[in-house]
């Protein structure tokens, strides 16, 4: 973007006649790598929740919020108990928590219900839904960093490829 606009910052100087030459034509743009995540197959999830289930349960809860909900990593660890409406069947994302500065109702699966109504069952409002706490919910906040870095350490447990990663849950989601 910087490039882009130096560039006809540049190009306008010189019609101007302010430049003769535009100091940004030996600059190459930055190459857009190709997203390296694939979709995840449903015994590779099966292998993962059963994982999940004996390891870390409310990370698995986690993970489904993803998979169901598809809500980013950065708005999940934002996400406070008191968003969550079990018996409307909604989580609220709040404008200052979400990217595109909208505060949007997003749909709770049934399938998904019984895992996040579990998850809560001993949760006040005030709560983070996910916390610094070993991703059950607490009064600290989580760092998005963390959910990576578990998902990091679950793949190389479980012998899974790089092209697993945690967004693939979200790609998964929406595919399926």
């Amino acid at each position: 973007n910087y490039l882009l606009f130096l560039r006809t910052l540049a190009n306008y100087l010189i019609q101007r006649g302010y430049m003769s030459k535009n100091p940004c034509d030996g600059i190459l743009a930055k190459k857009i790598n190709k997203k390296v995540r694939e979709v995840i197959p449903l015994t590779t999830r099966n292998h993962i929740k059963t994982y999940l289930e004996h390891n870390n349960p409310a990370f698995l809860t986690l993970c489904l919020t993803t998979y169901y909900c598809f809500i980013r990593r950065t708005e999940i660890c934002k996400l406070k108990v008191k968003d969550v409406h079990l018996h409307k069947g909604y989580i609220i994302i709040n404008s200052e928590n979400s990217k595109n500065r909208k505060t949007e109702p997003v749909t709770i699966p049934d399938a998904f219900l019984p895992a996040l109504s579990t998850h809560l069952a001993k949760a006040s409002n005030s709560d983070y839904l996910f916390s610094d706490s070993d991703f059950a919910p607490g009064r600290d906040p989580l760092n998005p960093k963390r959910i990576s870095d578990q998902w990091s350490k679950m793949r190389k447990e479980l012998k899974f490829s790089n092209t697993y990663q945690f967004y693939s849950l979200k790609d998964t989601g929406i595919t399926e």
